[in-house]
This record gives structure tokens, C-alpha cells and sequence, in this order.
């Protein structure tokens, strides 16, 4: 996987993506959605979109967006189709970014997904993740699986996401 960030508009002399998709042998081609989104860029501030801008909508056939955070906050909130919020949901998850995923996943309703990531953060101790696939499957977590979280929590040195996991075990028992 390789992950790259952009700056600050388009200029002559950047040939990132050109080398990039040389690298990958992959072509540049224009990403409409990409293009139409730098057109309402424009548009709202009330300035013209020149054609270098257009460059910026040029992406590697392979490649794959991920939204930055004000825009995944727009598709959170945007009626999205069940397809179009699984690939969003699985393209975070490619990018080990799986909180982030959870609300997509939701939004296609994947409740298999949402398992797995569950199932994924309890095998990583990983408390905050597993709180919130819990919550996005609307299921109240059990004692086992809190217990189970905190000895893989333990072993790996997660110490507060250990004493968490240990605590919430204890209150779910009750």
C-alpha cells in the first residue's frame, strides 16, 4: 500500500503522481467525482477554476480516495448507498484505519463487518475500537469478551486498555 498526501494546489513542476503512476505502471486518469468537487470548491468561494486545476482531479487507474475529515463527515451525514459506503468502510480498513470504517459499514449496514472488526479488536486488546463496533451493533459487550480483551491487552503491554477491558468485566458480571 503506499499513502500519499498532496499539497497545496497544482503547479507546473510537480510530477508526483506522474512518477507515481510511472512507478506503479499504472495511467493517470481524470477522477470526475474528484473534478466536480474542485468545481463546487470554486464555485462557492466565487472564482473561476482555471484547467491547471483540472490537473488535480488526475489520479492513478488503481487508486483509491480517502476522504479527509471534513468530507467524511459530509458522506456520514449524506444518504450514501449500501455498495458506495462499503467501499468507503473497506478502504479504511486497508489504510489500518478501522474506527473510521465503523460508521460506513453501519451506513451499508455490514453487520458481518462490523463483527469482524468487534471480533479483530478484542484478538488486538484494543478497547476503543471494540466499545464502539459494540455500540455500532447496538450489543451490549459480554464479560468473556472483555476478559478475553484483557489478557491480549496484557500480554501486549496495553496496560490501560487492560485495566479497562478488566473493569468492564467486572461490571457486566454484575
Amino acid at each position: 500500500m503506499l499513502v500519499v498526501s498532496g499539497g497545496l494546489g497544482p503547479t507546473t513542476d510537480d510530477l508526483t503522481k506522474e512518477a507515481f503512476a510511472a512507478l506503479l505502471d499504472d495511467e493517470l486518469v481524470l477522477d470526475e467525482a474528484t473534478l466536480e468537487e474542485i468545481r463546487q470548491r470554486f464555485a462557492r468561494r466565487g472564482l473561476p477554476m482555471s484547467e491547471a486545476n483540472r490537473k488535480q482531479a488526475m489520479l492513478p487507474r488503481g487508486a483509491r480516495k480517502i476522504p479527509n475529515p471534513l468530507a467524511r463527515r459530509h458522506l456520514i451525514e449524506k444518504d450514501l448507498d449500501a455498495a458506495s459506503a462499503l467501499a468507503i468502510a473497506e478502504t479504511y480498513i486497508e489504510d489500518g484505519r478501522a474506527v473510521e470504517a465503523l460508521d460506513f459499514f453501519a451506513k451499508a449496514a455490514a453487520r458481518d463487518r462490523l463483527a469482524a472488526v468487534r471480533d479483530e479488536a478484542v484478538e488486538r486488546g484494543d478497547a476503543f475500537l471494540f466499545q464502539a463496533a459494540c455500540r455500532h451493533l447496538g450489543e451490549a459487550p459480554v464479560a468473556e469478551r472483555w476478559q478475553r480483551l484483557a489478557e491480549v491487552a496484557e500480554a501486549a503491554g496495553k496496560d490501560a486498555y487492560a485495566a479497562t477491558a478488566r473493569r468492564q468485566a467486572g461490571h457486566t458480571q454484575e
